[in-house]
């Protein structure tokens, strides 16, 4: 898809605190990969769709947990959400179908046939995770360890102290399912 005036004005999002959430088109694509209620323990009284949205624009801006606007849940529910989306395999499986879908749409095969690996650097906190010392970039932080398609969209990432050296941080990338993101924790042996 080119994208355009046509495009950007049907993409375009209001320029308030809810300009990152989701249109009703594509709530209708996630929906279908968020679990539902069980039968057991309390009612919602939280919708998932607004849950999404304060990941959306948390992703989107870079904020903190606790800084998530208060036109959304409170951060405390939204980040136990994101939490037990991200380990029970929720967010993998969505991303690996927006990105089929997106391929679909731009002609390709479904599956990639060649990926690009890159790896940043950069600088964190004395708090809040592990960190190393990058001495070729001298930044005491964190290293993604990142594989895309040729179109961009994530195939698997992964986070390390920055110290890993690249040949080392890169094996963790080596899932064939793609959409893998794990943690710093990954056996580098």
């Amino acid at each position: 898809m080119p994208w355009d005036k046509a495009a950007r004005d049907q993409y375009k999002r209001v320029d308030n605190d809810m300009q990152y959430d989701v249109t009703d088109e594509e709530w209708e694509v996630i929906k279908t990969f968020l679990p539902t209620q069980g039968s057991m323990g309390r009612p919602r009284k939280t919708g998932l769709r607004e849950i999404f949205n304060a990941i959306q624009s948390m992703l989107a801006t870079g904020c903190q947990w606790r800084a998530i606007p208060s036109c959304y849940p409170p951060f405390s529910t939204v980040q136990n959400y994101f939490y037990n989306w991200s380990q029970s395999g929720v967010l993998t499986a969505l991303m690996n179908d927006l990105r089929t879908q997106a391929r679909r749409l731009a002609d390709r095969s479904e599956e990639p046939r060649a990926a690009i690996i890159d790896s940043p650097s950069v600088k964190t906190t004395e708090s809040g995770g592990p960190r190393g010392y990058d001495a070729g970039k001298k930044i005491t932080g964190r290293k993604r360890h990142i594989m895309t398609d040729t179109t961009g969209a994530p195939l698997a990432i992964v986070i390390h102290p920055a110290d890993i050296q690249d040949r080392d941080g890169c094996r963790g990338l080596n899932s064939p399912s793609g959409g893998v993101i794990t943690n710093h924790d990954q056996n580098l042996g």
